[in-house]
């Protein structure tokens, strides 16, 4: 079913005159296999409110993981959190399990 919908978002492509973002058909289609086995829902369903809210979790978490930490480089700041990165990234967890 799955690799039905591939081939048609790549036909519907190809009928416009669009590029095919390989790469993305490849993913959506990967993400949606493993959403749908595990949690019973496609998360790369651009229409799902729970896709476009796993999205921006997992995006925030990305961004906040890709900051440089100073708490790495200097086990004394770990505990400080100076920059708040654990607190914003415990944050995004906390409000992904609540829905807060």
């Amino acid at each position: 079913m799955k690799v039905q919908e591939l081939i048609s978002d790549v036909n519907e492509s190809l009928v416009k005159g669009e590029v095919v973002d390989i790469g993305r058909a490849a993913f959506k289609t990967t993400l949606n296999l493993l959403s749908r086995t595990i949690f019973f829902v496609d998360l790369a369903d651009a229409s799902s409110e729970m896709a476009r809210e796993f999205k921006e979790t997992v995006s925030g978490l990305m961004e906040e993981a890709g900051k440089p930490n100073w708490g790495v480089f200097f086990p004394v700041l770990r505990k400080i959190d100076p920059q708040g990165i654990r607190r914003r990234i415990d944050q995004t967890c906390l409000e992904d399990r609540t829905g807060l």
